[in-house]
């Protein structure tokens, strides 16, 4: 907006970015804030697994033995730093990591309950396509509705019939109603086609992920794990419970197995009051972490590209 003689008008530049991208950049840059960092001693697992008593992260740290064999243990952060009262004990690297991966068995389903969940995801789709247009059509009507009133708000002023300070007011608040529905309507205007694309994206992840992540190299189980996790918590007994990121918070909704929920339930019951059908988390984009080749299964090794790490090289105790 350009302030010319105490009114404010449209100005005529192209906005290099919508204010909603640049919001959504400042939190992703505040995120990456207490990130993991480069240190000595780096694991696949580390950024990713917290303490499931206390939450704080997990730390690696390596233990040698008499006979110069390295061991290294996960151990909570916040009780090494004495910032909790954790009472969680320090666990070997080897046995969370088999931990982990019994947990992805818990996720993985077959080929059946991919093309069922695929039709099902393909109904919601059109539903929402449904929903967009008409509420496209509403917002446009209004925006048309808006930029009329901004007309004859100039018309009046020019006139002498209001004075500037009433006609800023007047302009500022029709410019921010304008701003949020055009804001709407570039989301509406999402290409559903890449919204498909990333479903079925999605779908080939979450398909027998447990045989995808077990054969894995650890530099895309690390990722693996990112596309599918916000956090993993390790507790007693070397338990594992996750928070899991859109849409696989939907895709592995443990009620749409037993048949007992459909799809539509579950997008209904996880969606706020007052939001439509578009706002679903099925929108969200998904990084596709490796390539696959024809029959499906991971290009890379499992003892990946990069060289052996030095634990890597260590004595895995028997227990």
């Amino acid at each position: 907006m350009v302030c010319f003689q105490g009114a404010y008008h449209a100005g005529r530049h192209i906005p290099l970015v919508n204010e909603k991208t640049w919001n959504k950049v400042q939190d992703i840059l505040r995120s990456h804030i207490n990130g993991e960092r480069t240190r000595k001693h780096p694991h696949y697992l580390k950024s990713s697994i917290f303490c499931g008593t206390c939450g704080e992260r997990l730390l690696l740290q390596i233990c040698r033995s008499k006979t110069r064999t390295h061991y290294p243990y996960f151990s909570c952060a916040g009780r090494h730093a004495k910032r909790t009262k954790c009472n969680q004990r320090s666990v070997l690297v080897y046995a969370i990591e088999d931990a982990v991966i019994e947990h992805y068995k818990t996720l993985s389903f077959n080929s059946d309950f991919r093309e069922r969940l695929e039709k099902d995801l393909k109904v919601e789709l059109k539903n929402m396509r449904q929903d967009s247009e008409n509420e496209k059509q509403s917002l446009l009507k209004e925006r048309e509705k808006l930029e009329r009133k901004q007309t004859k708000l100039m018309e009046i002023y020019y006139e002498d019939g209001i004075s500037k300070d009433l006609l800023a007011s007047e302009q500022r608040t029709i410019n921010h109603q304008l701003g949020r529905i055009i804001e709407r309507l570039q989301e509406i205007d999402q290409d559903f086609k890449i919204t498909e694309k990333n479903l079925e994206m999605a779908l080939e992840l979450a398909e027998d992920c447990y045989t995808t992540y077990k054969g894995a190299s650890n530099h895309i189980r690390r990722q693996l794990n990112q596309v599918f996790f916000k956090k993993i918590y390790i507790g007693h007994n070397n338990r594992v419970d996750t928070e899991l990121n859109p849409p696989f918070d939907t895709i592995f909704d443990p009620k749409l197995r037993t048949g007992g929920i459909t799809l539509s339930d579950v997008l209904e019951n996880e969606r706020p009051t007052g939001v439509d059908s578009c706002g679903s988390s099925l929108l969200s984009p998904i990084s596709y972490p490796f390539t696959r080749s024809s029959s499906s299964k991971v290009l890379v090794i499992p003892a990946g590209f990069e060289p052996a790490i030095f634990w890597m090289r260590t004595r895995r105790p028997n227990h």
